[in-house]
């Protein structure tokens, strides 16, 4: 159980307690009730102190996690100039499996999802980077950048950061796990390096963004080149993009850091206290990260590409997720299928559909591996070692768990 549930659970056990003791003095006169009920509110009042001391104890454990998390990262200066930052946990000498977070995001993503895969198997070993210009990683150069920062930010330099890590740190091959501009990264290292991977896992994924509406409607059309461009232009006279290059969420207002807790920061059925630690860091990645990665994100179509894939891949999507959605997800589907077919590579979609929570259907959006980081650790688990995951397959026969023959599978 996570500790927001866990949590929700103690506080609503302490209110009931305190709403029938109340509700039981509201029945004698309160200096009668406690006179002559001396024996039961004494043990009372010490089991809710106890409790309370309990519940802050809860809360300091739970936050010294998040704060020691920072603490726990390594850097290193690559080849390509970048200094990296990076998690590496588990056994040092385990089977690799390296995490590529989303775009404006940083390792911290996967906090509770490296938690629970080395509760699975502490045997394996763990690595999670910041990506360039994300979170402790050093962002390029400003002065071969700043004017258009979609040259400092492809698919080819994101990819050769994460092979300059791997190599520093004596790894010929992993498992990669991305999300979202991640899931591309992971892509581009598939296919033009495929002897580097063992399996390929994508969480909220796409694989044409030349067509995506998030990215040229929303991202570029509306929020960044539209909305801030013309706030910081109208605000501080600038010059669009140079000199937003180095300017961070943090210090563009109120307006723009309240839109960005609400709406980017966000995952149904997430905790709270997992979303507050991750805000901040968000609001420190550089205008210059937000335009360049998501510029070049823009360009890339992988769909005819993925048609010589040889890395086994699962991929996991949210059904209500507005990022990459349903219209994203058929192009995803028809190249993996494609994929699949002609080199009999193995590939899983697995669907993660609403699941009843607190009275009410939980969705499971983009980040979603923020709220059902226990399911979809296992999922990764049990595809690196076993080539299955469990679910209903999306077929007209029923089955409730995917044949090892199959190469191409769907499942909810």
């Amino acid at each position: 159980m996570g500790y927001a549930a866990c949590q929700g659970h103690l506080v609503t056990k302490f209110e009931v307690s305190l709403g029938a003791l109340k509700s039981s003095a509201r029945i004698l006169d309160p200096a009668t009730y406690f006179n002559n009920q001396y024996f039961f509110y004494q043990p009372m009042k010490t089991l809710v102190a106890l409790f309370v001391a309990s519940l802050a104890s809860i809360v300091s454990v739970a936050q010294h996690k998040l704060e020691n998390f920072t603490n726990m990262k390594k850097s290193v200066d690559l080849s390509t100039g970048i200094c990296m930052s990076y998690i590496d946990a588990g056994r040092s000498n385990g089977i690799p499996v390296l995490l590529i977070h989303g775009y404006t995001d940083t390792s911290r993503s996967f906090q509770l999802l490296i938690e629970d895969l080395l509760q699975i198997d502490n045997e394996i070993r763990i690595i999670a980077p910041d990506l360039r210009g994300h979170g402790q990683s050093s962002l390029p150069d400003s002065c071969e950048c700043e004017m258009a920062p979609e040259r400092c930010f492809t698919q080819a330099q994101f990819s050769a950061d994460i092979l300059g890590l791997l190599d520093f740190l004596g790894i010929s091959k992993a498992h990669i796990v991305g999300h979202s501009i991640g899931s591309t990264i992971a892509q581009t290292l598939a296919l033009e390096h495929p002897d580097r991977l063992f399996t390929m896992t994508l969480i909220g994924t796409c694989v044409n963004g030349k067509e995506s509406a998030t990215i040229h409607d929303f991202l570029l059309g509306d929020l960044i080149e539209k909305d801030w461009k013309c706030t910081l232009e109208d605000e501080r006279q600038i010059s669009w993009p140079n000199d937003a290059y180095t300017i961070l969420p943090l210090n563009m207002g109120e307006r723009v850091m309240n839109y960005l807790r609400e709406n980017w920061v966000a995952e149904a059925g997430a905790a709270k206290e997992f979303l507050d630690a991750i805000f901040p860091e968000t609001l420190r990645v550089p205008l210059g990260t937000w335009i360049g990665a998501i510029r070049s994100m823009g360009e890339i179509d992988n769909r005819e590409a993925l048609h010589k894939l040889k890395t086994p891949t699962l991929i996991l999507w949210g059904e209500q997720d507005v990022v990459f959605g349903a219209q994203d997800q058929e192009q995803v589907r028809s190249a993996f299928r494609a994929a699949a077919a002609a080199t009999g590579t193995k590939v899983i979609y697995k669907t993660y559909g609403e699941l009843p929570g607190a009275g009410r259907a939980v969705e499971r959006g983009h980040n979603f591996h923020w709220a059902a980081h226990k399911t979809v650790a296992q999922d990764i688990y049990n595809f690196i070692h076993n080539g299955v995951v469990t679910g209903t397959v999306n077929d007209d026969y029923g089955h409730t768990l995917q044949r090892k023959s199959d190469y191409y599978v769907e499942l909810k």
